[in-house]
């Protein structure tokens, strides 16, 4: 009699709830887990660690792993900063929640490459984008940043929607969180979610942290 496979759990206080970062088998590629949260109709956001190629699934889709627990953040970060070099829109998405709150201008940027590299998908959180880029909500002992670096980027400025996704990502990569005002407590450099960005068994996630969960149904192949 064949075993029965171990499948993702929704409730955030069982130990297979899937959590950023984790790898499980689905629809025959080895994912990693993107989103943060389950969404109303039951998927979670899933891109396939090899080919970096992205959708939502359904937890019973997802099927435990050995090795669920194996990847770093700074590996994660290290493979999609990588695709998100070869263009994957999807890459720059996450990159830009993942350091929301920690590098604010690192996170700007990499949502304006997603906007610039696929409009058509991220046009509809254009205005929210600008909004968050001022707002520049930080975790705690996160510096506010200095905004001064808002007035380079055009989409933040007008409507206008740049095609040139490189120079962004580019721009994602060399940005440096600079305090507007000097005060305790600097930044240490290491990307680390904060615990709004975690699932919580009790409590409201962030709404500013919640942007990554936000893609359009689809499969990884």
């Amino acid at each position: 009699m064949q075993k029965e496979e171990t499948v993702a759990s929704d409730d955030p206080c069982s130990g297979l709830y899937p959590r950023v970062g984790e790898l499980w088998d689905c629809a025959g590629e080895m994912a990693i887990v993107c989103g943060n949260r389950i969404s109303e109709k039951g998927r979670i956001w899933l891109m396939a660690w090899n080919s970096g190629m992205s959708g939502r699934f359904r937890l019973p889709q997802m099927k435990l792993r050995d090795d669920r627990l194996s990847i770093s953040m700074e590996a994660m970060v290290a493979r999609l900063s990588e695709w998100a070099r070869a263009g994957n829109a999807e890459a720059m998405w996450w990159l830009a929640w993942a350091h929301e709150g920690v590098n604010h201008p690192k996170s700007v940027w990499y949502y304006v490459a997603a906007l610039r590299a696929d409009p058509q998908a991220y046009r509809w959180a254009h205005e929210r984008i600008v909004s968050d880029a001022y707002s520049a909500t930080m975790c705690k002992d996160a510096p506010r940043p200095d905004l001064a670096f808002l007035q380079e980027i055009p989409e933040i400025q007008d409507a206008k929607i740049l095609r040139d996704w490189a120079s962004a990502v580019k721009m994602a990569e060399n940005a440096v969180h600079h305090p507007a005002v000097k005060g305790e407590g600097a930044l240490s450099g290491e990307l680390v979610l904060c615990e709004n960005c975690q699932n919580a068994c009790e409590g409201e996630k962030s709404e500013v942290l919640v942007m990554g969960c936000f893609i359009p149904d689809g499969d990884l192949n």
